[in-house]
């Protein structure tokens, strides 16, 4: 059986900083939190993450629907930058102007969420400073 500081070691060693580590983990092996509109403003839920690597595209889901109960399997990726774009998935339930909403979020909201990304601040950190759409 390996000790906690083998398991430890070999962890830092598959995600060296100096490597490209976007191939090796999937944002779906991570829970994420969903942001509903007395949060965001936003009238989709919005699904952020606190993953805590560095090398990775910050990125957060969108609900494809306009429903409140939570249908994770159902989103579209956005990329989290001062020019957001859907990076994977289908939009087409949400119109125009809610996807032009959304990206001013993205940007109004860039810093808090690439702190949460990299968990560098906690939910509650997140949650008192996030601006509404």
């Amino acid at each position: 059986m390996k000790t906690d500081e083998t398991r430890i070691v070999k962890f830092n060693e598959f995600f060296d900083s100096d490597r490209d580590i976007s191939k090796n983990v999937n944002i779906e092996d991570y829970p994420p939190d969903a942001v509903d509109y007395k949060y965001t403003g936003l009238p989709m839920i919005i699904y952020t993450y606190a993953i805590g690597l560095k090398g990775l595209t910050p990125v957060l889901k969108v609900q494809n629907n306009y429903s409140t109960k939570q249908m994770y399997n159902n989103c579209f990726t956005v990329s989290i930058s001062n020019d957001p774009k859907i990076i994977d998935g289908d939009s087409d339930k949400i119109t125009h102007s809610d996807l032009t909403k959304l990206f001013k979020w993205v940007v109004r909201n860039k810093i808090i969420l690439i702190n949460l990304w990299h968990y560098d601040i906690d939910n509650q950190d997140f949650f008192d400073n996030l601006k509404k759409a």
